[in-house]
């Protein structure tokens, strides 16, 4: 499979004391050098900072899964889940990272510590619908296995 890195940008607006939550997939991002930039949309002079393993941890939400267990969230399982539905079907990887994206933004904005599985499926179900018919019978079929 070829890679290619993404550039990933999130905007939010925060109301007066409201934190800025970062979204898990800079919880797990892997070995490697990152910079995380905030930068006010009005002015756009950035601030950049580090923010502690603890900061960061503290945004991550678990998956509870068919059988009850819990996993810590982790976007390259959807994204992954996504590709595989997506094998050999012309397919945009923008269209695919915009939806794994879109996806995360969805679940932070429930602001839950817990997400269901199935809630996930039912989003990645959505989004493939869109993007292709075959890529969507695939991920259902592949879902009642389970």
């Amino acid at each position: 499979m070829d890679t290619k890195p993404l550039k990933l940008s999130y905007e939010v607006n925060l109301e007066p004391g409201e934190p800025l939550v970062l979204p898990p997939s800079l919880v797990n991002v892997g070995p490697g050098h990152w910079v995380v930039t905030v930068e006010p949309v009005d002015d756009g002079s950035p601030v950049t900072g580090q923010a502690s393993d603890r900061d960061l941890s503290s945004a991550a939400f678990a998956v509870v899964k068919r059988d009850g267990s819990q996993e810590p969230f982790d976007r390259n399982a959807i994204a992954s889940d996504i590709v595989r539905a997506c094998a050999g079907i012309a397919v945009q990887p923008e269209a695919i990272s915009g939806l794994v994206e879109n996806i995360e933004e969805r679940l932070l904005r429930r602001n839950a510590r817990h997400v269901k599985a199935e809630d996930i499926s039912d989003m990645i179900l959505g989004g493939l619908q869109e993007l292709s018919d075959a890529a969507y019978i695939r991920y259902a079929l592949g879902q009642r296995e389970l």
